[in-house]
């Protein structure tokens, strides 16, 4: 087995990062500790206690202090201490042919990605180089894989982008494009990241209901840290909510301050205005704020007003109006 495939064995499917403490789940699928204790404690605080295994779906009840229990996974911990100690073989090309080799005609240099079609191939490749520290054909070997749907490429892709690593200038923009690509095929960590760019307005423009949505989705995965920034983008809108809702207060109340003021013989004669157009709600209410400035003949009127039968409103006459 070469280092690339190894390096691929020795993954871990929640961090995507190489496996530390391997532990196995009852499904024989194996994680980093730290990473299924994250997955136990996320379970307790739902107070289901049951972990769903990322990578076949099955369920077991575990509880945090019984994580440190679960049996080692020998086999790997022997891969990784292999690939810690032994030196990595830049990877070579295959022989290419005129029709196969795709040429970047500004730098005249063919691409590393030319050769290959499996976008897993291309993963393996672009981490390889990237460990050699040809970081440029590592970008262009995990932007070919991101581009054949490979979603660990594009979450890679997608932190490139946003750091501005790997010889390549910052897009932010193009990083959530990345990002969310790699989060609707499932990948946990690309939908935390997706959360915090919505959060923090980092490519797009900031939007709390988005970073909720992508929050919350890391943390149905069983991401902690993503659980933990729902919860905050939650409290943040009830914090905006609650500001709003003072602000509207405040306005209502202004409202109300500015309609009570004024002359009141210039309400009085609103409200005569808008009888004479058969407006009666408005003319009784300019002549209940005229009453209430202390205008007598509007606090006549209105005793009159409220007498009358409203289902029939007659017109009224001259001198019941003075």
């Amino acid at each position: 087995m070469d280092v690339v495939s190894l390096q691929d064995e020795v993954c871990c499917a929640i961090c995507i990062d190489m496996l530390r403490d391997a532990r196995f789940l009852p499904c024989f699928h194996s994680f980093c500790c730290e990473c299924v204790a994250s997955l136990a404690q996320h379970a307790q605080q739902t107070e289901s206690n049951a972990i769903t295994c990322p990578v076949c779906r099955s369920s077991c009840v575990l509880a945090s202090s019984e994580v440190s229990a679960l049996p080692v996974d020998r086999r790997a911990m022997r891969l990784v201490s292999v690939l810690q100690s032994k030196p990595i073989a830049p990877v070579v090309a295959p022989a290419r042919t005129v029709s196969d080799t795709v040429v970047d005609r500004t730098h005249q240099r063919a691409s590393p990605a030319a050769p290959f079609r499996d976008p897993l191939e291309l993963f393996r490749r672009a981490e390889g180089q990237e460990r050699n520290g040809s970081f440029a054909d590592a970008f262009e070997l995990f932007k070919a894989a991101a581009e054949l749907g490979n979603s660990r490429a594009q979450f890679k892709l997608g932190k490139i982008l946003r750091h501005g690593t790997h010889g390549q200038c910052a897009d932010e923009a193009l990083a959530i494009f990345w990002f969310q690509s790699a989060a609707n095929q499932g990948h946990v960590l690309a939908m935390r990241h997706a959360g915090e760019c919505f959060h923090n307005g980092h490519g797009v423009d900031r939007d709390l209901e988005q970073a909720g949505y992508w929050y919350s989705r890391a943390a149905q995965a069983g991401d902690a840290s993503g659980r933990e920034l729902m919860h905050a983008v939650a409290l943040e809108q009830s914090r905006s909510a609650a500001a709003s809702a003072v602000q509207q207060s405040a306005a209502a109340v202004d409202l109300h301050r500015d309609s009570n003021t004024g002359e009141p013989e210039d309400w009085f004669a609103k409200g005569w205005a808008a009888e004479q157009q058969g407006n009666y709600d408005e003319t009784l209410r300019c002549w209940t704020i005229a009453s209430e400035l202390g205008h007598a003949r509007a606090t006549k009127n209105l005793d009159l007003m409220r007498s009358w039968n409203w289902s029939h409103r007659p017109q009224r006459n001259a001198s019941s109006q003075s």
